[in-house]
């Protein structure tokens, strides 16, 4: 295979992008990857992943698909299932995306990241035109390994050897120990997307791996490993010793429980003063998100304050937003309107004011909810209504009375 790269077309970001931050990564080149054993992040995940995949099968691995890891690492494999990396090609919303965007590169390189998984690999621009693509029939085309969306083989098999966290396994197959496999780094080409040319965007249209860097988890020595790939002892594989293990579920942001444990918030209620003016502060932490909080611009938090008599009757009501907005024409990004997203360990706190006619029992509440993104998106996707019916989750309630 030829060295390949097609680039990203600017008119489909807007779609693509949701596809890939709702569900999974971005591989950016379409090249072979590199022949070394150890390399760096880039090289590793250089994508479609070609030609030494396929003809350098580890010995006693019979195929690229997942189910033939089953029979010796059970546990994981029940894990992965269930994962969305599993389901990176199968799902519902990215189905959608991709029906309106033509099978861009982009898309197919992120969600099936194995050759064999495209039916066509992009040669390079039609015409110039970067939103279009000169398409090759690929022979060893698998519709079966397509499903496994982003399988065993995408991330452990380089070069006729699995590779894997230990520098010292015995196994059927061979092994190769790599740090790389357990860095931050090794998420980064999949979690990172650059700013669209012309768009106007300062920095990277997401960019979840320099949010970590300038974070204190950083520093810490925690990774993306540490919280969405949490270490338990287990066997990792039949006839193997007890050791310490990642769990490959990979909770991501549409997990309720990881959601929550991403902030915390407490409310404070002053007043009615002389003029029945009643304050309420609600202070909201970044405290468990190792990036911004959201980290992705189609994402938001909204905080919706509300005050009620003693009858249930709301008397006042406020809304508002932490997100990073995009100025958005159709479906192109046009630059950065705003970004009130948390960073790593920040505290932000909001007020919300209301009047008192006279002195009554009254109930302040605030409501923390995650939007996955924007109803509007979910309109243009034409998702299943049954799909769509509520694209955000309550993370927390608070309540106090006056």
């Amino acid at each position: 295979m030829q060295n390949r790269k097609i680039k990203k077309g600017d008119c489909h970001y807007f779609l693509v992008f949701v596809g890939m931050v709702l569900f999974l990564p971005s591989f950016s080149n379409t090249v072979q990857i590199s022949q070394d054993n150890e390399v760096a992040a880039p090289d590793y995940w250089k994508a479609p992943l070609g030609p030494t995949q396929s003809r350098s099968l580890p010995r006693s691995v019979p195929s690229l698909l997942s189910k033939s890891c089953k029979g010796c690492h059970s546990a994981i494999f029940s894990e992965w299932s269930g994962s969305r990396h599993a389901s990176a090609w199968t799902d519902t919303i990215f189905q959608s995306a991709l029906a309106l965007t033509g099978n861009p590169p982009v898309c197919l390189n992120c969600h099936t990241p194995l050759e064999n998984q495209q039916a066509t690999v992009s040669a390079g621009p039609e015409g110039g035109d970067s939103t279009k693509s000169v398409d090759e029939r690929l022979t060893k085309y698998d519709v079966e390994l397509q499903k496994e969306g982003v399988n065993c083989s995408a991330c452990h098999i380089r070069n006729g050897k699995i590779h894997g966290p230990y520098t010292d396994s015995r196994a059927a197959h061979p092994m190769e120990g790599s740090a790389l496999i357990k860095s931050a780094e090794f998420c980064f080409p999949c979690h990172s997307i650059p700013a669209p040319a012309g768009s106007g965007l300062a920095r990277p249209l997401l960019d979840t791996p320099v949010e970590w860097k300038s974070s204190g988890y950083a520093q810490e020595g925690k990774t993306c490993q540490s919280c969405h790939m949490p270490r338990e002892e287990r066997i990792v594989g039949l006839g193997g010793p007890s050791r310490i293990s990642f769990a490959h579920t990979w909770q991501p942001g549409r997990d309720l429980e990881s959601l929550k444990s991403a902030i915390s918030a407490c409310m404070n209620c002053e007043g009615p003063g002389p003029d029945g003016t009643v304050h309420v502060f609600v202070s909201i932490t970044n405290s468990g998100a190792g990036h911004n909080f959201p980290t992705s611009p189609y994402a938001f938090l909204e905080v919706i304050f509300s005050a009620s008599d003693s009858e249930g009757k709301e008397i006042a009501r406020k809304t508002e937003t932490l997100a990073r907005v995009l100025k958005r024409e159709g479906l192109s990004i046009k630059g950065e309107l705003s970004d009130t997203t948390l960073k790593p360990k920040e505290t932000r706190t909001l007020v919300f004011e209301f009047a008192l006619a006279a002195k009554a029992d009254v109930t302040v509440r605030s409501e923390l909810r995650y939007h996955y993104v924007d109803g509007d998106t979910f309109a243009m996707l034409k998702i299943p209504r049954e799909v769509a019916s509520r694209p955000w989750v309550t993370l927390l309630n608070l309540s106090q009375k006056l």
